[in-house]
């Protein structure tokens, strides 16, 4: 009997040792490349198989893809996953739970081991999408022999995988079990998951090797090494080692100890575990076995043989000196790992044959840009593969992302002959523009841009208020403020260049001639009385109104276009000609910006 105390995981007690094999040998539900499986797997008694997904209400799936072209009618609130495994074909159990609890998956275990730890759990992920509201959440319990035993609670919808489940003991004289998962929350909307990894496992202590600190040595050590197992005291121990040829781990007869020893020194990688019961007999029967963590015994060679060829003329580094001439040496490396290893290098050269190639150079399209590139061709002589370096980087046949400069460029072959060749690659004119220097204009002035470029512009974006269009190339503005005008122009190559320019505004009452004595006496010449303004910024006279000395109105109009002659006063009072004398006016405006204004003073009447 193995006494272990789990640690807590999502509120539930789960194995803080090392597990046995899986018992569920199809907990994982398998793997295979079509992407629904068609044969009722007959695991969930409470729902109904269906193989057109996605499953209703009180149906399940097995499946190993909901990206699949059969899952393209799946409701917008589910994920679209994949099993919780690394492996691509994997399949995991889709369920769409029922109105009332219902079992998800059942199965009964015989041949169990009395008196011994074991882990009953499972994956389980929410299939709802987050942010998806207005959906039940999924709750599972885990039954033993048809009785609660732990429930997971609400499973977060967080498109996370979570493991939930539970350790229990068998009692004296159980061997069998029925171990059932099933739905708590209700369904219609939501209660919607996917299970993976049921798994039903024999719990022990922790168990290493090594503690678990893996060994290498040199193969010409002489002592064997001792493997320790770390484990309760008086367990049952089978040791096993592992056979890279068949991929299975074995059974080295006879190693039922605490220690093992390893003695085969040839050069390689073994691997070492044991199965630990809690005595002889349940260590026989894989439901009641757990398994150690892993020890690696490295063993490194310490006599190499090298048979090398390298170009006439270059040097070849050994034992850190540079060799110039072929022939047979001999060398001691000490590694890192301590081992003492000896070489034999039969070095051999080859004419330095004449390596050829052709390249192509292409400039950057716009001034200090990355659009530039090497293209090397058409690589004869020596002997392939060949390699090529970019100011001493492997790169491949067509290098881009370049700015201009110089560039070296080296091709050579297996044996490290090479041919080598400088270029260049050259900025072209930088892209220029210009708006003209600062400028003042009048309040409400249509500003006409004029820009300077060494290139024609193929388009551009402007920032500013008050202009006609924000994309045009050829421009205006009609300022009622002062403010920066900023121009980003593009090129027929899409090399950009910007250029601003500050229109100052003049106030607008600086821009009123306002006469102050006019002569209604029919010469054609300064008859009529009306201020004037020569800006495009004033759209309207809502009123104009002209007082006596004592405050009489004499003259009014209203809702007149400013430029307009017609509405100016002609000197006359209800027909007649007004007294000689001084007279008071207001003018309410409308400006193009929808402000108002209003302009008031003294006109004097002379005859």
């Amino acid at each position: 009997m193995f006494l272990v105390i789990g640690f807590s995981l999502n509120g539930q007690n789960i194995c803080s040792g090392n597990l046995g094999e899986n018992i569920f040998t199809i907990g994982d539900f398998g793997s295979g490349s079509a992407a629904i499986i068609q044969m009722d797997p007959e695991i969930a008694p409470g729902y109904i198989y269906s193989t057109n997904p996605p499953p209703n209400d009180g149906y399940y799936t097995i499946t190993n893809n909901m990206n699949a072209p059969q899952w393209s009618g799946l409701w917008a609130s589910w994920l679209r996953i994949q099993d919780n495994s690394d492996d691509p074909e994997g399949y995991m159990m889709v369920v769409n739970a029922s109105y009332e609890p219902g079992i998800f998956y059942e199965e009964t275990v015989e041949g169990l081991c009395e008196n011994t730890l074991y882990e009953f759990s499972s994956d389980v992920i929410n299939l709802i999408n987050i942010g998806v509201t207005g959906h039940h959440e999924p709750n599972l319990s885990f039954l033993l022999d048809d009785v609660v035993q732990y429930s997971s609670g609400i499973v977060p919808q967080d498109a996370q995988w979570h493991k939930y489940g539970f350790t229990f003991t068998t009692g004296p004289d159980q061997t069998t079990v029925k171990l059932t998962l099933s739905n708590n929350a209700p369904g219609g909307i939501g209660n919607d998951l996917a299970l993976d990894n049921i798994s039903f496992r024999a719990c022990g202590p922790s168990a290493f090797a090594n503690a678990p600190e893996d060994l290498v040595v040199c193969s010409n050590e002489l002592d064997p090494l001792e493997i320790i197992a770390e484990t309760i005291n008086d367990a049952a121990i089978q040791w096993q080692l592992f056979d890279s040829i068949t991929g299975f781990w074995t059974d080295i007869i006879g190693e039922n100890d605490v220690i093992t020893y390893h003695s085969d020194f040839n050069p390689g990688a073994y691997n070492y575990r044991y199965l630990t019961a809690g005595n002889a007999a349940n260590l026989q029967n894989e439901k009641c076995r757990v398994i150690s963590d892993v020890a690696t015994v490295t063993v490194l060679p310490i006599e190499f043989t090298v048979y090398d060829t390298i170009c006439e003329n270059l040097p070849y580094l050994f034992n850190d000196e540079p060799i110039l001439e072929e022939g047979f040496y001999e060398a001691t490396f000490v590694a890192s790992s301590g081992c003492d290893s000896f070489v034999d290098l039969f070095l051999t050269h080859v004419p330095e044959p004449e390596l050829l190639f052709d390249h192509l150079l292409l400039d950057p399209l716009c001034f200090g840009d990355n659009t530039g590139a090497i293209e090397i061709s058409n690589i004869s002589g020596g002997n392939g593969p060949y390699e090529i370096l970019l100011n001493e980087v492997d790169v491949e046949n067509r290098i881009e992302g370049l700015g201009s400069g110089i560039y070296n460029i080296v091709v050579q072959d297996k044996f490290l002959c090479q041919s080598a060749r400088e270029v260049s690659l050259e900025d072209p004119e930088e892209f220029r523009l210009s708006l003209g220097n600062d400028t003042t204009v009048n309040f409400g002035t249509i500003f006409n841009f004029d820009i300077a470029s060494n290139y024609d512009i193929a388009s551009g974006g402007w920032q500013g208020n008050e202009l006609e269009c924000m994309t045009c190339v050829q421009n205006s503005a009609q300022p009622f403020e002062s403010g920066r005008y900023i121009f980003e122009g593009v090129n027929e190559l899409g090399c950009q260049a910007v250029d601003s320019i500050l229109l100052q505004v003049n106030e607008l009452g600086d821009l009123f001639y306002k006469p102050n004595i006019f002569s209604p006496n029919d010469d054609g010449f300064n008859d009529v009385f009306q201020i004037l303004s020569s800006s495009q910024a004033i759209r309207e006279v809502n009123f104009f109104k002209v007082y006596d000395r004592l405050g009489n109105i004499v003259y009014s109009t209203q809702n007149r276009m400013f430029q307009s002659e017609e509405y100016g006063w002609d000197g006359r009072i209800n027909g007649s000609p007004a007294s000689v004398g001084t007279y008071t006016y207001l003018y309410l405006l409308t400006l193009i910006n929808d402000a108002e204004l209003t302009v008031s003073g003294d006109v004097t009447l002379i005859r």
